[in-house]
């Protein structure tokens, strides 16, 4: 078992095939952001924005954090999403989301490719949360091709 951050990641990079390979966004926000019409997105210079656009297609350009709509995340077809519930919020933001039309009009909604995942990215920087991170997001999108690992 690696036990190194940067190992783990050269080995993903390495045995993700270009066929594997598929479009991620990390996307937060409350109840406050479903009134606004305005989403947290992580940019590709955010912790997780920068490893993913190392191993998964990570179109999302811009400083660390942005405000998007979801008309803008709509102009990428994302194959996988991940969506953080902020605090303040008592219901995950993908239920917020259920009967909203443009969300709905999202490929991955469809085909059930959201998820719900834990205050992860920003409670720590430190490379063995964010190994671990790694290790559980990357089921996720590579699902099937896990076993080559």
């Amino acid at each position: 078992m690696m036990k190194n951050f940067g190992d783990r990641l050269l080995m993903y990079r390495d045995r993700i095939s270009h066929q594997a390979c598929k479009t991620v966004l990390f996307m937060g926000g409350s109840q406050i952001h479903c009134w606004r019409g305005k989403f947290i997105v992580e940019t590709n210079v955010g912790t997780f924005g920068s490893i993913f656009a190392q191993i998964a297609n990570y179109p999302w350009l811009e400083a660390n954090l942005t405000n998007m709509s979801l008309a803008e995340i709509l102009t990428v077809n994302s194959d996988t999403i991940f969506v953080q519930t902020y605090a303040q919020s008592k219901m995950p933001l993908s239920l917020q989301l259920t009967n909203n039309r443009i969300w709905r009009q999202l490929t991955i909604v469809h085909n059930h490719q959201v998820y719900e995942v834990e205050q992860l990215w920003h409670y720590g920087n430190g490379t063995r949360m964010i190994r671990l991170t790694l290790d559980k997001l990357i089921l996720i999108i590579i699902g099937k091709f896990i076993n080559e690992f």
